[in-house]
């Protein structure tokens, strides 16, 4: 029994080695506009879900963990969006509904719970729908609807320096206040300390999802949508709003205190972190430094914060 779990672990890590490394292989702009091409001409679109499920299919069979209403649901969460794109058709700016609607289908299943957000075994929980998403983002928007992301390995010192500031000053607004009312007990998390060097997998973790999942939808989309429609400003607070109102179903416990449901206090807070992110990306014009602000103050927020777990 013991062998089985630690074979399941081991499967578990190498769907998630499996995964990152092919979303890193499409930070470059050219091999991801290369195969985004390649599914954008015509039917080659539906090939796309197909090879996701056929992923899930497998290994959900090698761990005898399948269900066939978890499985239905996997078919509709990708099957939608791409029969959408695919009658849509190619596109390039002005960007419209049709991303937004895209974005909607794909978001929020995740957020409201209708779908799994992982794919549990031997104690891991491996996010496929979430490194789905992205993937699947990245060549559909990249091909048929012709969208920029600004997502590249170049980037300048002064980017990392304006995240910097954004981060500081983020903290310095949301900490105090959530300490005051009581929202956090801060205190370092146990696993920390009890396994100090699961630290910088925990951020690496971070760094894909939720925030590179969640940079790619909230500013790869819609801010940029929301900024062709508005004057920047007015874009930026609409997106960052739509962010923190996302956040509505976090349940949070501090102290034995549940926060209830709709948490308004994890909205004000999650739009208040989403302004900032909007302004990195809008200022660098990099996704990836954009993810890496919001892996940071996620990590934060796990590390010191995130008390009363």
């Amino acid at each position: 029994m013991e062998k089985f779990k630690s074979w399941e672990s081991i499967l578990g890590l190498v769907g998630i080695a499996f995964f990152q490394v092919l979303i890193l292989s499409l930070i470059s702009q050219k091999r991801r506009e290369k195969v985004a091409d390649w599914f954008s001409d015509g039917w080659r679109i539906f090939f796309l879900p197909l090879i996701f499920l056929t992923i899930n299919l497998s290994l959900n069979l090698l761990v005898g963990n399948f269900y066939w209403q978890n499985f239905n649901r996997l078919v509709l969460y990708f099957g939608i969006p791409t029969v959408i794109l695919y009658f849509a058709g190619q596109r390039k700016y002005p960007l419209g509904w049709i991303e937004l609607l895209v974005i909607l289908c794909l978001w929020m299943p995740v957020e409201l719970r209708l779908i799994l957000k992982g794919w549990k075994t031997g104690g891991i929980s491996y996010p496929f729908v979430a490194y789905s998403a992205i993937l699947y983002s990245l060549i559909v928007f990249t091909g048929l609807r012709k969208l920029d992301f600004q997502l590249s390995w170049r980037t300048k010192k002064s980017d990392w320096g304006f995240a910097a500031v954004i981060y500081a000053v983020s903290l310095l607004i949301i900490a105090p206040i959530a300490y005051y009312i009581g929202f956090v007990a801060p205190e370092l998390n146990p696993t920390v300390i009890k396994y100090p060097l699961v630290a910088p997998v925990i951020f690496w973790m971070f760094l894909f999802a939720p925030a590179l999942a969640e940079e790619i939808i909230f500013r790869g989309v819609i801010q940029n949508v929301l900024m062709d429609r508005f004057r920047p400003i007015i874009g930026l607070g609409f997106s960052a709003t739509i962010f923190g109102l996302a956040h509505f179903n976090n349940r949070f416990t501090v102290n034995g205190i549940d926060w209830g449901y709709p948490n308004w206090t994890y909205v004000i807070f999650a739009t208040i972190a989403g302004f900032g992110y909007g302004q990195v990306y809008h200022k660098t014009k990099s996704l990836g430094v954009t993810a890496v602000l919001h892996a940071s103050i996620d990590f934060t927020w796990w590390l010191f914060l995130k008390g009363g777990r």
